[in-house]
């Protein structure tokens, strides 16, 4: 039984291996099958990937509901990945009705595992009230945890909520921190947004800024 097993595994391995190898030479259709024959092992990075292929029309014909059904297997057995998805179909409505509260459920679940798109995500839902009581607090509480792992939509987030004071004191010096460390990946709103900052601020203010991002940048992984 262990050594059926062994084959077993190794077969799954192989599919899932051979789909990838298709998805990168543009066989989308061989991947999609590759993908799905694994998904149906309870595979749940193959159930990611078939969700994805209905998600996008790629190797088949586009259709969110299946989408949303193989998400939904793949984020029931812990993916991050696939949980986050599952929030955006469930905010989107695509694939499935409008419910803020469970995409706020989803959500949470990646982001407890550390995914940054989990918590960025988790926290725009508590930034507008969506699915749970408004609270600006934790919402940058969440940004904070996401952009301090190096995760840029949630730096560019922070831009703004220091800037009108979202559950914070308003501090340019920290708005235009979080703009400067979003602006060296080559973000060019956020070096716009920068700027535009610093026209507000005096010399000093900048200096302070500046001090700020380098030392985000030094504690950045």
């Amino acid at each position: 039984m262990a050594l059926l097993l062994l084959l077993l595994a190794g077969l799954v391995q192989a599919d899932f291996a051979a789909g990838i190898a298709a998805r990168q030479v543009g066989d989308f259709e061989t991947a999609f099958n590759e993908f799905l024959a694994v998904a149906k092992t309870g595979n749940r990075f193959a159930q990611y990937n078939v969700a994805l292929a209905y998600d996008n029309g790629e190797g088949v014909a586009q259709d969110y509901t299946r989408a949303f059904y193989w998400y939904r297997q793949s984020a029931s057995q812990g993916y991050p990945v696939a949980q986050v998805m599952m929030g955006d179909m469930l905010t989107s409505g695509l694939g499935v009705a409008e419910n803020y509260q469970e995409a706020v459920s989803w959500y949470r679940q990646a982001a407890e595992q550390g995914n940054n798109y989990g918590a960025s995500k988790l926290a725009a839902m508590y930034s507008y009230g969506l699915g749970v009581p408004q609270d600006h607090s934790e919402a940058l509480r969440l940004y904070l945890r996401a952009a301090e792992k190096g995760h840029r939509p949630a730096q560019i987030a922070l831009i703004d909520i220091y800037f009108w004071g979202e559950g914070t004191p308003v501090s340019l010096p920290r708005a235009y921190a979080w703009a400067s460390v979003a602006a060296t990946s080559g973000d060019a709103e956020a070096l716009a947004r920068r700027d535009e900052i610093a026209a507000d601020m005096s010399p000093e203010a900048i200096k302070i800024g500046q001090a700020l991002a380098s030392q985000i940048h030094n504690n950045l992984p």
